[in-house]
């Protein structure tokens, strides 16, 4: 199993905090993020992802508390066990 944990403001929006998805063997993790947004209540791949379907820059997706951004971005492999904490990009003034 694969804790999916939200922060911020997308924990807000969608209304939870983590949910647990099941693998088996190994995943890309824009896999696990597709598997995710299908068991929450509303989309959220499109506040991380761009249209062409690239990791935003100023989306944090940390996979064990390391950086994607410095592993294989959206193609870093996810094994059972594994935890994924998302920062959505922030707003600010």
């Amino acid at each position: 199993m694969v804790k999916v944990k939200f922060f911020t403001l997308l924990r807000l929006d969608l209304g939870i905090r983590e949910i647990d998805i099941n693998i088996d063997g190994e995943k890309r993790l824009i896999e696990v993020l597709k598997d995710a947004e299908k068991k929450t209540p509303k989309p959220f791949l499109h506040k991380l992802i761009d249209e062409k379907g690239e990791l935003l820059n100023s989306a944090i997706i940390l996979v064990n508390g390391k950086n994607v951004h410095h592993l294989a971005k959206l193609d870093t492999i996810i094994k059972d066990g594994d935890e994924i904490d998302i920062f959505p990009p922030g707003g600010g003034g």
